[in-house]
């Protein structure tokens, strides 16, 4: 009767376990999906799941205009803050592009400065009102500190076309 009792128990206590595992994993599988980041990031954080899955493959298969880049003379003094939401679409798709484009205009990373937000355009810590974000992605334009242009959501022509433009 001891080793009955004991048999069931130890099945019901394996039985708990394998539920409590498949609980946790479903829990972790919906974190993954609702993902955000929020507040003042680094490119190194879009390399790290589920981040990278959307970013590696928008920053690879994205061709840069070099021809355009090739005109913008006057690099100095640029710096760019980058609002985004790691759940917005529009996102996923310009912000790899323009980092790429930076990559290749040699921009340092500490001229990038990056910023999720969430659905409501807020953060959980600092203030981003002080940009008056209407739309994301916003990528703001600086210059010696001083915003010189914006690209809001997407661009007008191109990436690359609208940042000379600003940069004219």
């Amino acid at each position: 009767m001891n080793k009955l009792f004991l048999l069931i128990l130890f099945l019901s206590l394996a039985s708990v376990s394998v539920l409590k595992a498949q609980e946790d994993s479903e829990k972790q599988n919906i974190l993954a999906e609702n993902a955000m980041l929020l507040g003042e990031f680094g490119e190194e954080n879009l390399l790290e799941l589920p981040y990278a899955e959307w970013y590696n493959k928008e920053q690879q298969a994205y061709v840069v205009d070099a021809k355009t880049l090739k005109s913008i003379k006057n690099k100095k003094d640029l710096s760019f803050i980058i609002i985004m939401g790691t759940w917005c679409s529009d996102s996923k798709r310009e912000v790899p592009r323009f980092l790429k484009i930076l990559e290749e205009m040699k921009i340092s990373s500490n001229a990038i400065h990056l910023i999720g937000v969430n659905r409501d355009k807020k953060t959980l810590h600092g203030d981003v009102s002080v940009f008056a974000i209407k739309r994301i992605p916003t990528i703001i334009i600086r210059r010696k500190n001083k915003e010189i242009g914006r690209i809001v959501e997407i661009p007008k022509e191109t990436l690359e076309k609208d940042l000379s433009k600003i940069l004219e």
